[in-house]
């Protein structure tokens, strides 16, 4: 029941979508065509009073900024995410044909310190807060499960260029000897003999010295 929920929630908004890109397309299509032709100004002034050439000044294009060079995904993947740039962000989102996405990205400059903050906490949240988007679609799931193992490869890969403690001499506990245990000698004990006090030979009197 859950999941038949789930599935007509992301039907409802995926139409919401659709609706929201049709009515825009046709606002920018309705406004093309009643954009006024009417060519008011000083300037048209000028140029009716000006006697028309043979050949029109061809109009030159604007420079287009050239564009930075996109890095391999595998040069990519082994850069720490917090120093990945905009171009980077889009590059990455454009693998993984999350292409909308990449396009917000772009024009919002996200780079990859903001995506694996959003990640912490409430991810969905901070991530529609940081893309500034209200309604998502069916993919919206797996470009979040794509952030965290983002994030997880992230933190593994600064577990592995962060090196351990080296320890000192100090650090170093030995193992306590306990000092050993000395016997003592039982002595025997016997018992005293009677002296003859007359020869004052103890135990060899035999009486002998008639006594």
């Amino acid at each position: 029941m859950a999941d038949e929920l789930e599935r007509e929630i992301l039907a409802m908004e995926t139409r919401l979508l659709e609706v929201k890109l049709t009515m825009e397309a046709e606002k920018v299509n309705w406004e093309r065509a009643n954009k006024p032709t009417k060519k008011t100004g000083t300037h048209w002034k000028r140029a009716a009073r000006t006697p028309q050439t043979s050949a029109p000044p061809v109009p030159v294009p604007p420079a287009e900024k050239p564009r930075a060079p996109k890095r391999s995904m595998t040069a990519l993947l082994r850069q720490q995410t917090s120093e990945w740039n905009t171009t980077d962000v889009v590059a990455w989102l454009e693998h993984l044909q999350f292409l909308e996405l990449a396009r917000l990205a772009g024009a919002s400059g996200i780079n990859g310190a903001q995506l694996l903050s959003a990640h912490l906490g409430l991810s969905d949240l901070h991530l529609r807060q940081l893309f500034r988007i209200s309604l998502v679609d069916s993919s919206w799931k797996a470009f979040v499960r794509e952030v965290a193992s983002l994030h997880r490869r992230h933190v593994e890969m600064q577990q592995q260029l962060t090196p351990p403690p080296r320890m000192t001499p100090n650090d170093v506990s030995l193992p306590t000897i306990a000092p050993p245990t000395r016997k003592q000698k039982r002595v025997k004990k016997t018992q005293p003999m009677a002296a003859c006090w007359i020869c004052a030979k103890a135990g060899k009197c035999l009486g002998r010295c008639g006594r």
